[in-house]
Parts: C-alpha cells; structure tokens; sequence
C-alpha cells in the first residue's frame, strides 16, 4: 500500500441542484418583473397626476368661458337697451324738428309783429294774474304753493298753514267752552259751515292747476 493510500474514500463535492438554479432564476425574473412593474406604475401616477391637473385647468377654464359669456351676453343687452333709447330719442328728436320746421313756416306765411305780440303777452298775462288771484288762501291771500291746499265739504279752499292754525285755534276755543259735548272738528273758516266736519276732500285738477301756475312761476 501507498503511503497516501486510505481505505476511506472521499466523495467529489456536490454541485448545484438544479432545482435550485430554477428557483433563483424565477426570484430574479419576478424581482425584475416587480421593479418594472412599480416603474409602470410610477409612470401611471405621474399620468393620472398630469391629467387631474389637466382636467383642473380644463374646467377653469370653462368657468372663466361661462363668465365671459354671461358678461357680454349682459353687455350685449345693456346695448340692445341703450339702441333701443336712442331710436326712441332720435323719433322724438325728429317730431320736434317736423313741429319746429312747420311753426317756422306758418310764421313765415302768417308773420306776427311786434306789438300783436305784446298784446297777447298782457292777456296771458292778465289771465295769469286772475288765476293766482283765484288759487290765493282766502285767509292770508297768499298763493297756493303745491301740495299745500286744503279743500273742505262746503267747497272753499284754504293753504294747509291757515287751516291747521284756524283748527288749532277751535280745539283750543273748544277746550275752553263750558258746553259739554264731542269735539266734532272746526268749521269753515269762510261760510262757518258745519259740513266740513265730515271730513276734508281732494280736488285733483286744483292741486295740478297749482302745480303749473307754481312752475310757471318759476320759469
């Protein structure tokens, strides 16, 4: 026998299963499978990012649209209203230049002078001195300013500070009367009428009579 000879032998190592070479091949293909699949992803995050905010803008964008929209849509009737005044300004603007152009040629045809003109002038104003003598309080002989006329049952008319003073003065009159009784009103400062404590009323073509003698008065 040899000097390195042994009556054990040594087995050659083993090498790989091939059961486990599969294995490790399988991990490795689905690690890669794995990271492509978080990249893929990743990728659709940063899509659906992109487009969330895409469709934010969109609709922004479609609201500022609408409030332009509505803004000229009122725009557009504040013009159909301003045209439509101006066509009415401009007819009425034409019938007065119609009625100036025909009252220059009837003056043209039918000339006044000077002095029928001064005639006329003193019986308007003439006429005009009678009707505010007319529309003058019977108690301060004042004219009657607007609003201030006060018209009784019995038909007479007075200015609002003379019949406040004169009813003033008949409570007080009353007040001081040893008669018993209701008070029941004043009467007429004028015709001493009783009627006039049914109540007062409104002469509507008076107050508009007055109304123009007073902006008559003013112009």
């Amino acid at each position: 026998m040899g000097l390195f000879s042994s009556s054990t032998s040594v087995a050659p190592p083993a090498g790989p299963d091939k059961h486990d070479v599969d294995k490790d091949e399988v991990i490795r293909s689905m690690m890669h499978e794995l990271v492509e699949l978080r990249q893929r992803n990743a990728e659709l995050e940063q899509g659906h990012r992109i487009a969330v905010g895409a469709r934010k803008s969109a609709v922004d964008r479609v609201r500022e649209l609408e409030d332009i929209l509505r803004l000229k849509e009122g725009l557009f009737d504040s013009l159909e209203r301003q045209i439509t005044l101006l066509e009415k300004q401009n007819t009425a603007l034409q019938l007065k230049e119609a009625e100036l152009a025909a009252l220059r040629h009837e003056m043209e045809e039918h000339p006044v002078s000077e002095s029928d003109l001064l005639h006329r002038y003193e019986q308007l104003a003439e006429i005009f001195d009678l009707v505010k003598d007319t529309l003058s309080c019977p108690v301060c002989y004042e004219p009657f300013q607007k609003d201030e006329a006060v018209s009784l049952m019995c038909g007479h008319t007075f200015c609002k500070p003379c019949y406040t003073s004169w009813e003033q003065r008949s409570i007080e009159a009353f007040k001081l009367s040893p008669v018993a009784g209701q008070y029941l009103g004043p009467d007429c400062p004028e015709c001493r009428s009783a009627d006039v404590r049914r109540g007062r009323i409104r002469i509507w073509s008076l107050e508009e009579v007055v109304r123009l003698v007073d902006r008559a008065q003013r112009e």
